[in-house]
């Protein structure tokens, strides 16, 4: 059986979803790294919590 060469629609169809992924891709990373960024901070505002109420007796 032989493989037949790709037609220029096929190409064209190809191209068209690795442009669609590729952009997700790079939409999806920052918006990760945004969420990665807010958990940390959050992180870190619950352990000042914490520390403050250790500190004051309130557990």
């Amino acid at each position: 059986m032989t493989v037949a060469e790709p037609t220029s629609t096929m190409r064209e169809g190809l191209e068209r979803k690795v442009m669609n992924l590729r952009s997700w891709v790079l939409s999806a990373v920052p918006q990760q790294l945004v969420v990665m960024a807010k958990e940390e901070r959050e992180g870190e505002e619950n352990k000042k919590e914490r520390r403050r109420k250790r500190e004051n007796g309130i557990y």
